[in-house]
């Protein structure tokens, strides 16, 4: 029985969370959506599973969180002027020579900014008023003696737009001034006609073309907002050491520990002038010396300077992973090995939120249960555009192993660890037929002995 105890404590053990509690201090003086960025430690610790982390308050109740990438300029709304074409419903003179124009907004976006006309007419300058209509017929006046001009006599200047406050009206009474004036354009023109040389006729004629002010189209401005489209945060893994280990003949093996950090770039760089080589990444979900490894991508790198030109791509996209340690293997074959070769593993920044209130005692904690879905009312906060304030993890509150420890997981997958379980079993397997060899003897012995007595 001591024997398989000792056997199942390690498996046991194994599949526990280590305990990890560190501070945070928001510094808030209201209720405020804050953010925190795990880091190496608390990521190594958790192996990787975002979902163990929680946030903690001095009563040792969970809050509210959103696990999520880190945007760049996070949630938030921009304003944007789009066009519509507008509907003129009537038209028609009033007093003091004004031309009065009904316009509606078809259906679409009610926000409306403004307007603008078309007028065919060239050289010209008139005045506008523009009030919006309610659905009662009540009038809201929006533009006071707006200026429409048209200066192309003198310089390319032309305005034949208003604009006001945002605004819900949707039908629109504008009145122009200049109704009934006329605009001439006179075009002049003189024939001569020459006969053997000499002139024998003549004649000058001018054309005058009288237009009233015309108004063929109207098309308004509205004002809408729009969620801002975000960009994911990418960030180089620092403080990575990477080993050259022995590999096949044509093949060089470079491996570092990742600690389980979310990765989904890989940068070649060589002092390498001109190269294209083979690359393959593999990876693993332990860092021990005897782990077993498995491809995650492959892809053909090149990179050609001479002078001034320089043409690469040393760029490698992976599918998104969380291993414990990375490989690349460089194909070389029986060409030189590359020189000054680095690698840069990059990935997305992800965040906890969640909402602070002012002088609340909190800490990032792991927890064996896994996070609960996103909090609705922290998910609305970020869509109506507030932006959250990250906080930084501060000192551990509990001792966490050291990052370069192996893990019990790491252990119990290693060779050495299966090697001596295997001789424990056999070990185990081997006492165990010793003791039924031993009493089945036993048991014959006796059996013998009781058979003698009988005849006898």
């Amino acid at each position: 029985m001591n024997v398989h105890r000792l056997i199942l404590l390690p498996l046991v053990s194994g599949s526990v969370l280590l305990a990890g509690e560190w501070r945070i201090t928001p510094h808030v003086t209201e209720p405020t959506l804050v953010t925190v960025q795990p880091g190496p430690e608390q990521i190594r610790q958790i192996r990787g599973d975002l979902n163990r982390l929680q946030i903690q308050d001095a009563e040792g109740h969970h809050l509210d969180v959103r696990i999520a990438k880190i945007l760049e300029g996070n949630r938030a709304h921009s304003t944007v002027i789009r066009q519509v074409s507008g509907k003129i419903l009537s038209a028609k003179p009033v007093p003091e020579n004004r031309l009065e124009l009904l316009c509606n907004l078809p259906d679409g976006p009610s926000s409306v900014v403004g307007l603008e006309l078309e007028i065919p007419m060239k050289n010209f300058e008139r005045e506008i008023t523009v009030w919006g209509v309610g659905e009662h017929g009540t009038e809201t006046k929006l533009v006071d003696a707006g200026i429409l001009i048209d200066y192309s006599r003198y310089a390319d200047v032309r305005n034949t737009r208003v604009s006001w406050d945002p605004s819900g009206f949707r039908t629109f009474r504008l009145e122009l001034t200049g109704a009934e004036e006329t605009q001439v354009n006179r075009t002049r023109s003189h024939m001569v006609r020459i006969e053997r040389g000499e002139e024998t006729a003549a004649e000058t004629w001018s054309n005058s073309l009288q237009r009233p002010l015309q108004v063929e189209g109207i098309t308004f401005f509205t004002e809408e907002k729009v969620l801002r489209k975000e960009k994911e945060i990418r960030s180089a893994l620092e403080t990575l050491t990477w080993r050259e280990k022995e590999g096949e003949d044509g093949i060089r093996i470079f491996e570092c520990d990742v600690g389980y950090q979310p990765i989904t770039h890989l940068q070649v760089s060589s002092s390498t002038p001109v190269y294209q080589r083979r690359i393959q990444v593999y990876i693993s979900d332990q860092s021990s010396p005897n782990t077993t490894w498995r491809r995650l991508a492959e892809q053909n790198v090149f990179s050609f300077s001479y002078r001034t030109t320089r043409e690469a791509n040393e760029s490698m996209i992976l599918p998104p992973t969380t291993p414990a340690a990375l490989q690349v293997r460089i194909e070389t074959g029986n060409r030189p090995p590359l020189e000054d070769v680095t690698f840069t593993l990059s990935g997305p920044q992800w965040g906890l939120t969640f909402l602070a209130e002012p002088e609340q005692e909190l800490s990032l904690v792991t927890s064996d249960d896994p996070v609960l879905p996103s909090s609705a009312t922290i998910q609305a906060l970020l869509v109506q555009g507030h932006v959250p304030k990250m906080a930084e993890i501060g000192e551990p509150l509990t001792a966490s192993p050291p990052a370069s420890e192996t893990s019990l997981l790491d252990l119990i997958g290693s060779r050495g660890f299966l090697m001596i379980t295997l001789v424990i079993v056999a070990g185990v397997i081997g006492v165990s037929l010793l003791k039924a060899v031993k009493k089945l003897d036993e048991d014959g012995g006796s059996s013998e002995a009781d058979g003698s007595g009988g005849v006898a």
